[in-house]
């Protein structure tokens, strides 16, 4: 069962266990950037899964955690094992990690340590472009499914269409072909059985 019932829920409890870490674990740590906060920034589902940037003063890392229980089976690999997610932009890998607060969850490593990073706002546009960009070629990959989804009726039509035109004869062809059998001594069961009735 997934921890968290929505997005709210989830960046709400990523950001108080990372605060938590920050003040705990962290503190006199180097590779901490004083300037900047802890931050879960735009966590969206996507497909079985809630995807989003967590940024901290020590790393910046697109985050993967379930979002419902068809997910659960990829969390349960066990801790530093992997598993890859498709995107519109390609495959990314993900490692496994966990927190007590927060269960299992994957990770992909976008920055670390975090000095590059004057503020959180350079943070925060940062993580805009890395979700713009793994989404990237949606619009175009839906289109394509739409159209091969269009072509396949389209060839399912004429299919259909084709195997149903022997069916469907003009009356005037009919009637045409049967006075041009019974010239020849053809009765009209016969004609409609290919003579094989006699």
């Amino acid at each position: 069962m997934s921890h968290f019932a929505d997005v709210e829920s989830l960046t709400t409890t990523l950001q108080r266990v990372y605060a938590g870490i920050l003040a705990t674990r962290m503190q006199q740590v180097p590779v901490v950037n004083p300037d900047l906060g802890v931050q879960a920034l735009h966590f969206t589902q996507w497909q079985e899964h809630f995807i989003g940037v967590l940024a901290t003063p020590w790393f910046m890392n697109l985050m993967a955690l379930p979002a419902n229980d068809a997910a659960q089976p990829l969390y349960q690999l066990g801790f530093g094992k992997k598993f890859s997610l498709a995107f519109p932009s390609g495959q990314y890998e993900f490692t496994l990690g966990a927190e007590a607060k927060l269960g299992a969850y994957g990770l992909c490593s976008l920055f670390s340590p975090m000095f590059d990073f004057a503020d959180d706002g350079a943070v925060a546009d940062t993580a805009q472009a890395v979700m713009a960009e793994l989404f990237n070629g949606m619009a175009e990959a839906e289109l394509a499914r739409q159209q091969q989804e269009r072509a396949a009726q389209h060839s399912t039509l004429i299919t259909s269409t084709e195997s149903l035109a022997p069916l469907y004869r003009p009356e005037a062809e009919v009637e045409e072909e049967l006075a041009a059998a019974r010239n020849h001594g053809l009765s009209r069961r016969a004609f409609l059985t290919g003579g094989l009735s006699d």
